[in-house]
């Protein structure tokens, strides 16, 4: 519900309880219940996109780093929130050492985040699919 009232999509409450008819009106909704971040708005957008098609879309995307650093190996990590109600987000080491011209794939989904970092973390790049 909450996703559908952040896109502008009028909610009709289906219920003869005039409570819940009140507790799932489109101000309601968007008065008590947070709005959704960033990554959850992106997985709830594919999956609509996927129900709305009927079917799942038959690749994953997949995703390839390339060190094109000179000297300096690279660790590639992916961010995922710590909990469903966390803002906090873990990095998760899914590529450690990277040398350079040396390239990598994974797959992924659309907002998802990669970091990249140097040995001493001096270097530090973000990448959203």
């Amino acid at each position: 519900l909450k996703w559908l009232t952040q896109n502008q999509v009028s909610v009709i409450p289906r219920t003869t309880s005039v409570r819940h008819l009140k507790e799932n009106s489109g101000m309601s909704i968007a008065t008590r219940i947070p709005d959704l971040e960033e990554e959850e708005q992106t997985l709830v957008d594919a999956a609509v996109r996927v129900l709305l098609k009927g079917r799942a879309d038959l690749e994953q995307p997949k995703v390839t780093f390339v060190n094109q650093h000179s000297e300096v190996p690279v660790h590639i990590y992916w961010l995922s929130l710590s909990s469903p109600n966390s803002n906090n987000k873990e990095e998760v080491l899914i590529k450690e050492n990277l040398v350079p011209s040396e390239s990598f794939e994974t797959m992924s989904y659309p907002g998802h985040t990669f970091v990249v970092y140097d040995d001493s973390k001096a270097f530090r790049e973000e990448f959203t699919v």
